[in-house]
């Protein structure tokens, strides 16, 4: 029944999300297993463990099964409160704002500064200014039609970066706006 509910409600371009809604089935199941954890096993993740390992099973074939080809991530989250805004760590920053932005995740670079993107349109990350990267940062920023910046000292980088299709964006208030946390920036 789900399968013929997805043919007929989406795309061959559309992203499914599943988020344990309805009667509470999915979340049920998924916390039996999860209390399943035991001192021999106590990093036991269903999520990972079964679901995306039967997801890269399906998207790469197995068995008689033909490949169905596809893109899967698997993401962990976990709340973060409210106060500890400013203590997230640079490479949880440069993930979020990928998922914000692009289709695809690159790797954080913890030297200089992070880019995803092409000659069109490019998002960067620069976690510490420094003059060091000034270079490669012009460089990146020129060879693209658009860029949004994103940065925990924008009106530095505003001085040294000064372009019509630089977009310049502030860290953590960007954050706190784009996830609805009201007030931490105060």
């Amino acid at each position: 029944m789900i399968e013929r509910i997805l043919r007929i409600a989406t795309g061959p371009d559309d992203i499914v999300l599943d988020f344990f809604a309805g009667s509470g089935t999915t979340a049920h199941a998924v916390m039996k297993m999860n209390a399943e954890a035991s001192a021999d096993a106590p990093d036991k993740n269903p999520c990972r463990d079964v679901c995306a390992r039967r997801v890269r099973r399906v998207i790469e074939g197995f068995g008689d099964s033909p490949a169905l080809g596809g893109d899967f991530a698997y993401l962990r989250c976990r709340r973060i409160a409210p106060g500890r805004l400013l203590d997230i760590e640079h490479e949880q920053v440069w993930t979020a704002l990928q998922m914000i932005h692009r289709d695809a995740l690159a790797p954080f670079e913890p030297d200089g500064f992070s880019w995803a993107g092409d000659g069109d349109s490019a998002l960067a990350y620069v976690p510490r200014f420094s003059a060091a990267i000034l270079p490669a940062l012009r460089k990146a920023v020129a060879d693209c039609a658009a860029v949004v910046l994103y940065s925990w000292q924008p009106e530095t980088l505003r001085q040294h970066i000064r372009a019509a299709h630089v977009q310049h964006e502030a860290i953590p208030e960007s954050l706190a706006r784009r996830f609805g946390m009201k007030g931490v920036c105060a």
